[in-house]
C-alpha cells in the first residue's frame, strides 16, 4: 500500500539527490518482521545501483529472520541539527535529511558476487574501489542484496 507523504513541501524526489543523501550516509537501519514482532539493526552497508548491500555472520538473528521473511524497510538519515527557541517549546525543531526503502533482502551465495558486494560496502567508506579478501572470509561471511523496489525522502534544512 502506498501512503501520500504528510510534510510533501519537503519531499525529496530527484533520484539523483535521494542517492547523495544515502552516500553520505554512515550507517543503515534494517527493520524486519520477526514472527509478529518487528525487529530493527543498525548497518554499515554499500549502495549501488538502487541496491543495498550488507554483511553478517553466517548464523544469527538477521539472517534467519529474512530467510522466513525477505520484505524489508532501510532507514538513511543524515544533516542533523538541532533547532531551538529560548521562549517557545514549539518552536524546537531538527534539520536532517532522511530516505526510506522497502526491498526484499536475498541472501548471495556466488563468491564473486560477494567479493563484488565486499567492494560496494568498503566503497560507502573508502576512496578504493577494489580490495582482496581471502576465500576463508567470503565463505564465513553473508552478503545481503536488497534491491530498492519503493524509495522515499524527505529535507528539512
Amino acid at each position: 500500500m502506498k501512503r501520500e507523504m504528510k510534510r510533501s513541501d519537503r519531499q525529496v524526489t530527484d533520484i539523483k539527490e535521494i542517492e547523495d543523501i544515502i552516500k553520505r550516509c554512515q550507517v543503515c537501519r534494517l527493520a524486519m518482521i520477526d514472527g509478529d514482532e518487528p525487529y530493527v539493526v543498525p548497518l554499515n552497508f554499500g549502495y549501488k545501483d538502487k541496491t543495498v548491500y550488507f554483511h553478517g555472520a553466517l548464523v544469527g538473528r538477521k539472517i534467519s529472520v529474512i530467510e522466513k521473511n525477505p520484505s524489508v524497510c532501510l532507514e538513511f538519515d543524515i544533516a542533523h541539527k538541532l533547532i531551538t527557541d529560548e521562549d517557545t517549546a514549539c518552536k524546537w525543531s531538527q534539520n536532517y535529511e532522511s530516505v526510506i526503502a522497502w526491498g526484499k533482502g536475498e541472501i548471495l551465495v556466488d563468491p564473486h558476487e560477494k567479493r563484488e558486494a565486499f567492494n560496494i560496502i568498503m566503497g560507502q567508506y573508502s576512496e578504493k574501489k577494489e580490495w582482496d579478501y581471502p576465500d576463508v572470509v567470503v565463505e564465513r561471511t553473508h552478503i545481503i542484496k536488497v534491491p530498492l523496489e519503493r524509495i522515499t525522502a524527505k529535507r528539512f534544512l
